[in-house]
């Protein structure tokens, strides 16, 4: 008998992913954060990661539309576009 264990995702592990995105300069959408088979709380995770990093002033985000996608920029890029 064999367990599955679930992915361990922790906001830490979320904030370098984020933040190894965003060095590029290019934006991305939240979705492309998460796994094609994410959870509730990969999506919490993933959530409580970016608004970290808002608070910390180091990315933007940017919702065009109510339920549209959600656009995440480094700050140097969002204050490039505006």
């Amino acid at each position: 008998v064999s367990l599955v264990r679930p992915r361990r995702i922790t906001i830490q592990d979320q904030i370098e992913r984020l933040r190894y995105h965003v060095r590029t300069g290019s934006s991305l959408q939240f979705d492309d954060l998460l796994s094609s088979r994410s959870s509730r709380l990969e999506v919490a995770v993933t959530l409580l990661a970016v608004l970290e990093l808002i608070k910390r002033r180091e990315v933007a985000a940017v919702q065009d539309s109510m339920f549209g996608p959600i656009q995440i920029k480094g700050v140097q890029a969002a204050e490039l576009a505006t």
